[in-house]
């Protein structure tokens, strides 16, 4: 699992890890176990891996982010579709 950009997210109690990287893969990550991803996904635009350089949650989000790509794009995602 290639990590190019991640972010930390979660409540007061309960925290984890989201990455992204240029192969097009989404993973989440639990901070007490990062051997392997609790989820992941392939992000895809027009049936197209998106490759992802920059990853970015809102203030309080845990679910939406914006991620920035290779080829200059920006894009709206979802952790949980």
């Amino acid at each position: 699992h290639p990590v190019y950009a991640m972010a930390i997210t979660g409540t007061e109690n309960a925290h984890s890890l989201t990455s992204v990287s240029t192969d097009g893969r989404m993973c989440q990550w639990s901070l007490a176990n990062l051997s392997q991803p609790t989820e992941s996904r392939q992000l895809k635009l027009n049936k197209k891996d998106v490759t992802a350089t920059a990853l970015a949650f809102g203030e309080g989000e845990t679910n939406e982010f914006c991620i920035g790509t290779e080829d200059g794009r920006l894009l709206k995602a979802q952790v949980h579709s």
